[in-house]
């Protein structure tokens, strides 16, 4: 083995490479949602009054990884009206007015997100048979028979928002925070008004990755014979499963380091390589293993 002579040939398409890989779900991100409040809506007539109050979940935190999500209750929606009017003017109960949130986060990144949407009352008879509605008394009566159906109907407030938010991760990650719809209130005239019967606004956090993977730099930058072995260096950005394949003139593979997966590390990586007995030219490439 000693007296022959070798030739060590790197695979020239993975020299100085950059490799096109999917860093997502490599990565994981500690969020911690330290507050969630409304900072504006209809508080005065017209319109249908909407209050906030906490939901007494906040803080919290969770750990995700790129298309992770976790969700969490924001905030509390209620009113202090007994009923919807429908026959108001316009301008009334039936009209959207404005609501605006905010959502603040102490990580991975200090931001406060803002959401804008509006509220409006609706009444709703079309499940209450004619015979309850000819008076406060029929229409409880009805109510206490028949709760389910009183809860689709007699009045509610609703919230809608106008579109989730977002703030870059890096790496090509995106946290989007969406804010989730809810009626409040719900069976309004039989039920009452407060916060007894409150609606809770639950958020969604979900880490998203852009569309296709990013290139990472990656190099093979040196291999050297070490008696009969050989020692291959590369360096990449990576956090990554690699395998050192040897190549000898016939065109076989030798999956050589065990099971050929070499956990590396973001830098420097290296492996030593068995050197087949007789070879006299080998070809080496380190393969950069696609998550699955």
């Amino acid at each position: 083995m000693c007296g022959q002579t070798k030739t060590i040939t790197i695979v020239t398409a993975l020299a100085n490479l950059s490799v096109a890989v999917s860093l997502s779900h490599a990565i994981d991100f500690d969020f911690t949602v330290s507050a969630a409040q409304v900072t504006a809506s209809r508080t005065v007539d017209e319109g249908f009054r909407t209050f906030s109050a906490p939901s007494g979940k906040l803080p919290v935190s969770k750990s995700l990884s790129a298309n992770e999500a976790f969700d969490f209750d924001a905030f509390l929606l209620f009113t202090d009206e007994s009923k919807v009017n429908s026959e108001e003017p316009a301008g009334g109960d039936g009209t959207p007015y404005p609501i605006t949130a905010t959502v603040t986060f102490t990580s991975p990144v200090a931001t406060t997100l803002t959401f804008t949407g509006t509220t409006v009352g609706e009444e709703d008879f079309s499940v209450v048979p004619a015979s309850a509605q000819v008076s406060q008394f029929a229409l409880i009566a009805w109510g206490t028979a028949n709760p389910d159906l009183a809860g689709l109907a007699l009045g509610r407030g609703r919230v809608s928002w106008d579109g989730p938010q977002s703030f870059d991760l890096g790496g090509g990650l995106t946290a989007v925070v969406t804010l989730k719809p809810v009626v409040y209130n719900d069976g309004l005239q039989l039920r009452g008004p407060g916060v007894g019967r409150a609606g809770t606004v639950e958020a969604e956090v979900k880490v998203t990755s852009d569309a296709g993977p990013r290139k990472a730099a990656f190099a093979v930058r040196n291999v050297k014979l070490m008696g009969d072995m050989m020692e291959v260096e590369w360096e990449s950005e990576l956090d990554r499963l690699y395998q050192v394949q040897t190549t000898q003139g016939d065109g076989q593979i030798n999956f050589t380091d065990g099971p050929a997966t070499i956990v590396g590390k973001a830098g420097t990586t290296s492996s030593m390589v068995p050197v087949p007995a007789g070879t006299e030219e080998l070809y080496v490439r380190v393969v950069v293993l696609q998550p699955q």
